[in-house]
């Protein structure tokens, strides 16, 4: 079927709408510097191709944890927090694993006028036609496929494939092998764990938690914990 002009124009516009602005084109003036926020052992993955990008210059790094100020990783500098931000705006990611404590630092800082940047490695692959939300990361070989969403601050990490039309909440992990089907709906901050596979049009529901290698054949509900394939329910948890 060949579509006319006015609906080509249509079909771009409505893309056009669903796409996060390009914040390092647009604002690079106003946000200069660029901090990763963590460096433990998931925010050293992160920071060491960052470090080898010619995007990123003036790459500064920040923890809380006082013991590694002043010390370098990958030969960036790593400052405390309140350093680290002062004379903002920044841009900033934050590199932490756990979903509930990259939510809050990402809250905190956005909520005090600094930019989450989304970052991805030159070996991730997202459809032009994906949407990825602002401080969300994708790790090497990481896939995200025709017409995904994905939320703000997430982690999609090594060799994870979201497929087409998939729709990924905030603040959500998934672990190194992670494969979801088409059209599967993953809740706000659920964590699936290494290699877990979730079948087509599936839903995994907020704070959610799937075990490393379960096969998910049915939907998951808030708060569930799964194992096991088939995946099978070991708890519930109070959703946030």
């Amino acid at each position: 079927m060949k579509l006319s002009a006015g609906r080509v124009a249509s079909l771009r516009s409505a893309r056009s709408a669903r796409r996060r602005p390009d914040h390092r084109a647009r604002d690079a003036a106003d946000f200069p510097g660029f901090i990763v926020y963590g460096c433990g052992t998931q925010g050293r993955a992160i920071i060491e191709f960052l470090r080898e990008s010619s995007c990123y210059p003036d790459l500064r790094l920040t923890d809380d944890d006082r013991h590694i100020w002043g010390s370098e990783i990958f030969f960036a500098p790593v400052q405390p927090p309140l350093e680290a931000f002062a004379n903002g705006p920044h841009r900033f990611v934050c590199a932490i694993g756990d979903n509930g404590v990259r939510r809050a630092i990402f809250r905190g800082l956005t909520a005090d006028g600094h930019l989450p940047d989304t970052v991805r490695h030159p070996a991730a692959i997202a459809s032009p036609s994906a949407c990825i939300g602002e401080g969300s990361i994708l790790m090497a070989r990481a896939v995200v496929d025709t017409e995904a969403q994905v939320g703000e601050g997430c982690l999609l990490n090594t060799a994870s494939a979201v497929a087409h039309h998939c729709e990924i909440g905030n603040f959500v992990h998934l672990a190194p092998g992670v494969m979801l089907g088409g059209g599967v709906k993953i809740g706000d901050r659920a964590l699936l764990g290494l290699g877990a596979v979730v079948l087509p049009g599936l839903a995994v529901g907020k704070d959610a938690i799937v075990g490393a290698g379960a096969v998910v054949i049915r939907d998951v509900p808030e708060g569930a914990t799964v194992a096991g394939n088939p995946a099978k329910a070991l708890r519930l948890t109070p959703s946030r």
